[in-house]
């Protein structure tokens, strides 16, 4: 389905898109009222030796003597802080909001910190946190190797926050995947529904003109008048036959004796139209003495 038809869908079937809309409208006002805020505290920590590291006679800028080894104690000291033990050890002390600690790309020793919570009092309680950890650990390494105290590295704090700063990421995430999914759910819910509809018209349509072709059929075997009423039928009727007609018809003996239609012989003994000899003895004795007569003779 292309877009335009998308389209033609959704406006064929505005009480849908309409309907859909409405719920769109709620679950998106639903969404952004009951994902919690997310609130974000910062800050960034860079590392830095003393002036006199250079020697007590010429000191330099520790903004300019930023020497390769700071920006691997750094990155050594980011990747401890965010190893499971120390995650771990922060939750023992009541510190549950999540941080990470990275090195910033292409700018030397410097790291940024930064922690999220629905509690901004505990975003930024977690956020000074973990940078005084990584103050603590960064002595404890340079004491264990024993760094004289004019290379001694110490971390100076930039770019850190009162206050936490609002995220709407998860509100806008939120509301955007409410959205996307009822704009789906509309466009299936159309499609669906219009496909129910076409399919009961086809139907009814059918049904419609098979009754029409039925009516056309009746009229066309009954032809009517000029008036409107129906005409009689071509068929000739039946005429009744007379009841002797009726006799031989059925097959029964008839009156006056003829055969009757199944070929036996009628009542008076005449067969196949032809009279037969009287049934009577005495005409039958007398046709008998002319006979003799005519042969004397």
């Amino acid at each position: 389905m292309y877009f335009m038809d998308a389209v033609r869908l959704l406006m064929r079937r505005w009480y849908v898109a309409l309907i859909g809309l409405v719920l769109i409208a709620g679950g998106a006002t639903y969404a952004a009222t009951s994902v919690p805020t997310q609130y974000q505290a910062s800050g960034e920590m860079l590392f830095l030796l003393p002036p006199a590291s250079t020697g007590p006679t010429t000191p330099s800028n520790p903004y300019i003597n930023l020497v390769p080894g700071l920006t691997t104690t750094a990155s050594l000291i980011a990747t401890e802080a965010m190893t499971k033990d120390v995650s771990a050890e922060l939750v023992k002390r009541g510190f549950t909001s999540e941080y990470s600690v990275a090195l910033v790309p292409a700018t030397g020793p410097l790291l940024t910190i930064s922690t999220t919570d629905t509690d901004p009092h505990k975003a930024v309680k977690m956020r000074d946190e973990v940078m005084q950890w990584l103050r603590d650990r960064l002595d404890k390494r340079q004491k264990a190797v024993s760094v004289p105290a004019s290379q001694f590295i110490y971390t100076e704090d930039t770019n850190v926050g009162k206050g936490p700063e609002v995220l709407p990421g998860n509100k806008i995430r939120a509301m955007a995947g409410v959205g996307g999914a009822g704009m789906i759910l509309t466009l299936l819910a159309a499609f669906v529904l219009d496909r129910l509809l076409s399919r009961r018209r086809k139907v009814a349509d059918l049904k419609l003109a098979s009754v029409e072709d039925g009516d056309e059929d009746g009229k066309q075997s009954a032809p009517t008048r000029k008036n409107g009423t129906a005409a009689k039928s071509a068929t000739p009727a039946k005429t009744r036959l007379p009841a002797k007609a009726r006799g031989r018809a059925n097959g029964r003996p008839n009156v006056n004796g003829t055969q009757n239609a199944n070929g036996r012989p009628a009542a008076n003994g005449s067969q196949n139209g032809k009279p037969t000899e009287a049934a009577n003895p005495t005409e039958h004795g007398e046709n008998a003495r002319v006979k003799s007569t005519r042969r004397g003779t």
